[in-house]
């Protein structure tokens, strides 16, 4: 799949060089991102899957920043009272905004 057929993701001129997600679809995400040369780290509670980056989305907390952060299926295991947190947690990884 080439993600520049999807011109509603991003501009062109936009491009995202790296981004960020959890473990749940990294394989399918992580082909599609770097066929796209999009570079793609992954993010989990999990140690076990190997993740880039262990951490939980409500708590974790990273200087780099991505230019894409992508959620797969997580945000509906999170307690509502830590939702906000996880979303401006989310929002804090990502360098540009859309």
């Amino acid at each position: 799949m080439d993600l520049l057929l999807l011109p509603d993701l991003w501009d062109i001129e936009k491009k995202p060089k790296n981004s960020i997600g959890n473990r749940t679809w990294t394989k399918i995400i992580k082909k599609i991102l770097e066929e796209n040369n999009i570079k793609y780290y992954s993010l989990d509670v999990a140690e076990d899957l190997n993740p880039d980056f262990i951490g939980d989305v409500r708590t974790f907390n990273l200087d780099k920043k991505f230019d894409m952060v992508v959620a797969f299926q997580i945000l509906e295991h999170i307690p509502f009272e830590d939702f906000d947190k996880a979303l401006s947690n989310i929002k804090n990884m990502q360098m540009i905004t859309c």
